[in-house]
């Protein structure tokens, strides 16, 4: 068990939603024993919980419940220590050492895909959720899921947005409640490092595939939302122009006989960005094909420093779309800083989430004359 010290009111405030105050209070009293973090994956599937109280609890008052077709439970025994937390595991023969290492308790019940709902009771009593009770959820299907540190008291109510997403293969983030990055920064999104400027555009040992490098390129023509015709460096190899799709993203369409609804405005959004725009880079997805099915490269780009795929999430011009890609900055990956900003774009009901595009005559439902 390891400590994490952080004082109670930090962990009880602030809140976005009115009275939530007291409503924590009242859980407070009930119980202390919160989801901290948890990590489904083929061999290590671990749920991390946190005493978020000043004061040391007694395990054997609470129990974990699996929320399948017929309930499972796991009991608890041992006391934990004010900010402390405590990790199972599930006890496969695939389990690595380091989770061996950090276990405080082993079971054979822990298997399941992300998707059904975990909560932590005191006495029959709902203390904690993660996911939703009754439904299938893929909350955390292949993935790790570790929660805010302004989230870390009890909920009855799963929130997502009160938890970040990161690869399954990360592990060392057990044993503690600090979070990978800022709220704020994920709500600025990544950045590009040096490293990125290090690697290779096009991977050297497969040139169908992105090394996750950098090349700065210029606009030949504007497209859509999320398609625009560059100009790239004859040293690349690929010819002098390229029409690029950005990756993970899918703004509506503005074609002559199927324009839809917020195309114009992500149009004019991208468009806006690139002819206001100083310094233009393209990175190729890492170890990602570089060419989509009908020929257009795959890439992010990055307008002044700032991901315009990211952008176009966030303020509510497209959803994200597509698999997810191995491009990640500060430990989490690209697609998941977009599916943050996806949540917050839904959260605030931004333009496609429940805004009126300006540019749409719903009477007709056709683009204004």
């Amino acid at each position: 068990m390891r400590k994490k010290f952080l004082y109670l009111t930090m962990l009880l405030g602030p809140c976005l939603c009115s009275g939530c105050d007291n409503q924590k209070e009242v859980i407070l009293k009930k119980g202390n024993l919160i989801i901290s973090e948890f990590i489904q994956n083929s061999s290590n599937s671990v749920l991390e919980l946190y005493n978020c109280s000043n004061d040391t609890i007694q395990l054997k008052d609470y129990r974990i419940k699996l929320d399948f077709n017929q309930p499972q439970y796991i009991d608890l025994t041992g006391s934990l220590s004010a900010h402390e937390t405590y990790i199972i595991a599930y006890n496969s023969n695939y389990l690595s050492e380091e989770i061996k290492e950090k276990a405080d308790l082993l079971t054979d019940k822990l298997f399941f895909s992300g998707e059904v709902a975990i909560m932590v009771q005191k006495k029959n009593t709902l203390i904690d959720i993660l996911g939703m009770e009754g439904e299938s959820f893929e909350y955390c299907k292949n993935k790790g899921i570790i929660r805010k540190e302004r989230a870390l008291h009890p909920q009855t109510e799963f929130d997502e947005y009160d938890w970040i997403r990161y690869p399954k293969e990360t592990l060392s983030n057990l044993g503690n409640v600090d979070n990978l990055v800022s709220e704020d920064e994920l709500l600025t999104g990544p950045k590009l490092t040096e490293e990125d400027y290090s690697r290779p555009f096009i991977n050297p040992e497969n040139n169908t595939l992105g090394g996750g490098g950098v090349i700065e390129v210029s606009v030949s023509s504007y497209g859509d939302g999320d398609t625009t015709t560059f100009n790239l460096p004859e040293t690349l190899g690929l010819g002098s122009i390229m029409r690029v799709r950005y990756q993970n993203v899918d703004t509506r369409e503005t074609m002559t006989n199927m324009t839809q609804e917020w195309g114009v405005p992500a149009k004019n959004f991208t468009n806006t960005a690139l002819k206001n725009a100083t310094k233009i880079e393209l990175q190729s997805v890492y170890h990602a094909p570089l060419f989509e099915t009908f020929g257009r490269m795959l890439a992010w780009v990055w307008i002044d420093g700032v991901l315009q795929n990211f952008m176009l999430v966030k303020e509510g011009y497209s959803e994200i779309a597509f698999a997810e890609s191995a491009s990640s900055y500060q430990g989490i990956l690209y697609t998941d800083y977009l599916y943050h900003a996806e949540l917050y774009a839904k959260r605030n009901h931004l333009k496609i989430h429940g805004e009126k595009d300006p540019t749409w005559d719903y009477d007709t439902n056709k683009p204004k004359e």
